[in-house]
């Protein structure tokens, strides 16, 4: 049998658009993969923003768990100092062990005070990692929406291929 030379020409263009179609195929492919790829990790970076949050969460707890006992041992140095001022007046006590319980009640109320500002401390830091988590859904969105791009694009491309075959195909 003899092959003319446009036999020839069509088997050659039919190649070229089947190595073409492949490569378009593979890049979409990895183009999936990638964008896979991208979205698992701003997912884990979500997840990691809201392991921040429950943390948060747990701190705060413990900072009014603390609050709650330093208000226990403001009130129990405090009775204690009133009580041994009466006892003062009466010569029970020494007027040291007066000032030593005055004393303690104001070390109490400073780790009141300190007790107070952790918990202001801990719920600012909820407060940016709530803030920390919203970015992160928001880049979680424009991930997806980038993939999604991307991966149509390369989809056009394996269809753009695939036509050009049928076409040399057809020829």
């Amino acid at each position: 049998l003899a092959t003319s030379p446009n036999d020839v020409a069509v088997a050659a263009q039919i190649r070229r658009e089947q190595a073409a179609l492949r490569a378009a195929e593979a890049s979409l492919a990895q183009a999936q993969k990638a964008a896979d790829a991208q979205v698992a990790a701003a997912r884990a970076a979500l997840a990691d923003r809201q392991a921040r949050i429950d943390a948060a969460d747990v701190a705060i707890l413990n900072a009014r768990a603390q609050v709650v006992a330093a208000q226990a041992s403001v009130a129990n140095a405090q009775t204690r100092h009133q009580r041994l001022r009466a006892l003062v007046e009466k010569g029970f006590v020494s007027a040291q062990e007066v000032d030593n319980a005055r004393t303690q009640a104001e070390v109490q109320q400073g780790a009141l005070d300190v007790a107070r500002g952790q918990v202001a401390a801990a719920a600012e830091g909820r407060n940016s990692a709530v803030a920390l988590l919203r970015a992160a859904e928001r880049e979680v969105e424009a991930v997806e929406a980038r993939g999604r791009a991307e991966v149509e694009s390369f989809r056009a491309a394996a269809r753009q291929a695939a036509a050009s075959l049928d076409l040399a195909r057809a020829n």
